[in-house]
This record gives C-alpha cells, structure tokens and sequence, in this order.
C-alpha cells in the first residue's frame, strides 16, 4: 500500500469532550498504524471550551494540554498492543 498523508480535521478544542476527544485520536493513531503520515488539523471558528472554568476563553491553555495528553495515550495504548 502506498504511504499518504493524511490530515484529519475536527473540533477537539471547542467540544473537549472525551468521546468526542477519542473518536478524532482514535482515526489519527489508526491511520498512523497502518503506516500513513497523519495530522490532526483543528478546524473551528469558534473560542476553545474550557471545561474547568465552564465557558469558552480565548486562550488554548487547556485545548492545548488536553490534545498533548490524548496523543500520549494513544501511542501509549499503540505501543503496549503492538507487543
């Protein structure tokens, strides 16, 4: 099979929702472990929600930090399957 690249868009950050937070890093770690070159692309128009402080801010304080955490649970999750 030849190897694409893939970019794959969503709205983690203004819907920071774990099924919804999943779902996205559960295409992109797939994608990526059938060998193709993958991105997650953020596509919204729309201030990032921050669950903690309950509204959206205009700030990727916690987008940021929610999306580093759901990538190392993936290649977390990639790694102990693949043994």
């Amino acid at each position: 099979m030849k190897r694409l690249t893939i970019v794959v868009v969503g709205t983690l950050a203004s819907n920071p929702y774990a099924g919804m937070a999943w779902m996205h890093m559960q295409i992109t770690a797939g994608l990526r472990r059938l060998g193709h070159d993958v991105y997650y692309f953020e596509v919204t128009s729309t201030w990032p929600y921050d669950p903690i402080r309950q509204m959206k801010v205009c700030d990727s304080e916690y987008s940021s930090s929610a999306g580093r955490v759901a990538v190392g649970a993936a290649k977390q999750r990639r790694v102990h399957n693949d043994r």
